[in-house]
């Protein structure tokens, strides 16, 4: 009995674990497209100054 729980308790936390890992890595590629849109207008606007 004790070992049906101790599965459950890991399948359970594995889950949760996958979870937090996909929304965060989702935050993160949200961020990375922010500061790719960014530095794009911050390069380009430099680059219209110096010509």
């Amino acid at each position: 009995m004790e070992y049906i729980f101790l599965c459950l308790s890991i399948i359970t936390t594995g889950c949760i674990i996958t979870l937090g890992l996909t929304s965060i890595s989702e935050q993160l590629s949200r961020m990375n497209e922010l500061r790719d849109k960014e530095l794009s207008a911050d390069s380009s606007a430099p680059e219209s100054k110096e010509s």
